[in-house]
């Protein structure tokens, strides 16, 4: 996760009413497309295996 910490992705995502990330906005460039989905990626394989990040 701390990898993720400054990635460039946080200025482009969109949130609900709550603050609970919901995705990326549409101008995202594709290398900011590339580096949320390997943060996702990272976010699945935790909730699999039960990890705290």
């Amino acid at each position: 996760m701390t990898e993720f910490k400054d990635a460039e992705f946080w200025k482009y995502i969109t949130t609900d009413e709550e603050g609970t990330l919901t995705g990326l906005r549409e101008d995202a460039p594709e290398r900011v497309k590339a580096e949320y989905e390997a943060f996702m990626e990272e976010q699945r394989y935790a909730k699999e295996h039960n990890m705290k990040i």
